[in-house]
């Protein structure tokens, strides 16, 4: 079956998570900001109008900027080298996909992803190639921050297992009904020099979430209306901010919204 362009437009909607793992305790605080600014940066994109992939990307490269919660961007996990190597994919409903791994020299690795998807032929680009496209390459050092290299220290003294998450990422449904997923990590702390993971791999992480029939997590809440989990509390402001340990927050539009459905 051919794989449509768009859905029927409607009310927009957006999905964002924060990573897998446990959150200690005392930076649950620091992930429920981050999720709540990373809706604020994708919905405003969907609020004006913006399409689905800017807004993935938006609400991405805020939690990328954050550097108190997210395993993306700045403050990503290091390498057993102690360097940063981060992976990122953009993918749109119509099954385009733009992806780099291996990457040190971009503050937002999902805008570099959205770069691949744009202006190349190509899907996926590792290391050198990637960091060619980078527009505004920076320091790799600047990526790393006091608590990601305290943690790979203790990692180095084998003294306690780091804290944190995994690949962060977004799902957007836009008022044209196109849809669109981004994914970004830092990997995995203490991995090796060149390890990619499946982040960045179409099928594996943003392909989850196509235009396909696969689009559950969104397609529940846009088309059913189903009430969150009893976990979640809703804000005036139409966000749903999980309770910890749960990194996962969507906002849609609507009447509904405003009464927390």
């Amino acid at each position: 079956m051919e794989r449509p362009d768009r859905y029927a437009p409607g009310m927009p909607v957006l999905l964002i998570h924060g990573g897998a793992g446990r959150i200690a305790p005392h930076r649950r605080d620091a992930y429920r900001h981050g999720l709540a600014a990373a809706l604020d940066a994708g919905f405003a994109v969907l609020s004006g109008g913006g399409s689905a992939v800017d807004a993935v990307c938006a609400a991405v490269a805020s939690m990328e900027d954050d550097t108190a919660a997210f395993n993306a961007g700045t403050g990503s996990a290091l390498t057993a080298s102690g360097t940063v190597e981060c992976d990122a994919a953009v993918m749109d409903g119509a099954g385009r996909v733009g992806a780099v791994a291996c990457v040190s020299n971009a503050r937002h690795p999902v805008q570099l992803a959205r770069r691949v998807l744009d202006a190349s032929p190509h899907v996926l680009m590792v290391g050198s190639g990637a960091e060619a496209l980078e527009p505004e390459p920076i320091d790799p050092k600047t990526l790393i921050t006091p608590a990601s290299h305290a943690a790979w220290r203790r990692w180095r003294a084998q003294a306690t297992k780091p804290e944190g998450s995994a690949t962060c990422g977004a799902v957007a449904l836009d008022r044209d009904g196109r849809l669109a997923a981004a994914t970004s990590t830092g990997g995995v702390l203490g991995q090796a020099p060149g390890r990619v993971g499946d982040a960045p791999i179409p099928g594996r992480a943003p392909g989850r979430t196509r235009a396909s029939r696969s689009a559950a997590p969104v397609g529940a809440k846009r088309s059913s209306g189903a009430r969150p989990p009893e976990a979640w509390r809703s804000r005036s402001s139409a966000a749903t901010i999980p309770a910890a340990p749960s990194t996962t927050a969507w906002r849609r539009c609507g009447p509904q919204t405003a009464k927390g459905a």
